[in-house]
């Protein structure tokens, strides 16, 4: 859930990777006395990327640049132009910036712009599916942006951990001299698994 406010106009951006949740969405209703923009698709194929999907569109939906200038200009506006309401509930299309961790295909054809907007890297979205899709063993064509994002992710929340506990064992100086040298970094991750376990 995302609150976003542009030009005196406020909303919340509701979704889950598995679709609408009307139970969750009613009660956000009566929480909010604002809009509630949702989406009703499904937009992940495994049950394990949610997490950094959820973490992706966040980070993109509140980044800014040095000048405060947001990473998603107008993003209340762009669902607003792109909504449908049906029995109370308001449904939008998300913008090509937020489906990069998507991985239906039928979720990102239905969602796409007719743009060229840089999403990721210089690159658009269609040049960022050309990276990250493969087509898989099963027949379908697979998003490997989650997963190859939920592996990184992993493997510097555990290098963090390893620094807060050789913080606590060894101090402040100690660790600030390993986090500025990566390939140190590293080898010590190996041997302080060796002091831990």
């Amino acid at each position: 859930m995302i609150y976003v406010r542009e030009n005196e106009e406020e909303g919340l951006l509701y979704f889950d990777s598995v679709g609408n949740d009307e139970d969750s969405y009613s009660q956000l209703k009566k929480t909010f006395d604002m809009r509630i923009y949702t989406v009703d698709e499904k937009r992940q194929v495994d049950n394990y990327t949610c997490f950094i999907d959820a973490i992706v569109i966040l980070r993109d939906c509140t980044r800014q640049d040095g000048q405060g200038n947001y990473f998603i200009p107008n993003l209340l506006q762009k669902i607003q132009q792109r909504m449908t309401e049906s029995a109370g509930t308001i449904y939008v299309k998300l913008p090509d910036t937020l489906l990069k961790t998507a991985q239906q295909p039928r979720f990102i054809a239905a969602h796409k712009e007719e743009s060229n907007e840089l999403i990721h890297k210089e690159q658009t979205l269609k040049q960022f599916h050309q990276r990250y899709f493969f087509h898989s063993t099963t027949g379908r064509n697979v998003n490997a942006y989650s997963v190859t994002k939920t592996i990184k992710l992993a493997n510097i929340a555990e290098i963090q951990f390893y620094l807060k506990e050789l913080k606590k064992k060894l101090g402040i100086s100690w660790v600030r001299c390993i986090a500025k040298n990566l390939s140190f970094r590293q080898n010590a991750l190996l041997k302080c698994k060796a002091i831990f376990f």
